[in-house]
């Protein structure tokens, strides 16, 4: 496989999680969760994801990042470690996580690990 902005040479392998050297970052971000414009609470969020995908020493973690104002601007980061190699029942659950109108939800792998994000579910209740 070719680089085609320098020309480095290098070949598909599904166990490196790099790219030339370089972090490769995954990224998902929702479309707007709402309730028809009511105020409501997001009390539980839960990743269904692959864990223990880290290696003896690294226990990757993945990001979680929320937008009340249309992806404009975003929280402070809140992490969950994925777990060690083997630590396969690692629960990745955030609570109280706010009231809005309308929130999208940015979620983010950065280290070298195996990445598979299969479902995610939340608990919203209204306030009005």
């Amino acid at each position: 496989i070719g680089d085609f902005e320098n020309g480095v040479i290098g070949y598909l392998d599904g166990s490196t999680y790099t790219e030339y050297g370089n972090m490769i970052r995954g990224l998902a971000t929702t479309p707007p969760i709402h309730n028809n414009g009511t105020l409501v609470s997001l009390g539980e969020l839960h990743i269904l994801a692959e864990t223990g995908v880290g290696s003896l020493t690294l226990n990757p973690q993945i990001q979680l990042r929320i937008s009340t104002d249309g992806c404009r601007t975003w929280s402070v980061s809140k992490y969950r470690e994925l777990g060690l190699v083997g630590q396969y029942r690692k629960i990745l659950r955030w609570l109280g996580l706010g009231s809005f109108y309308e929130m999208s939800l940015e979620i983010q792998i950065t280290d070298e690990c195996f990445r598979a994000i299969h479902s995610a579910k939340y608990e919203m209740e209204s306030e009005e």
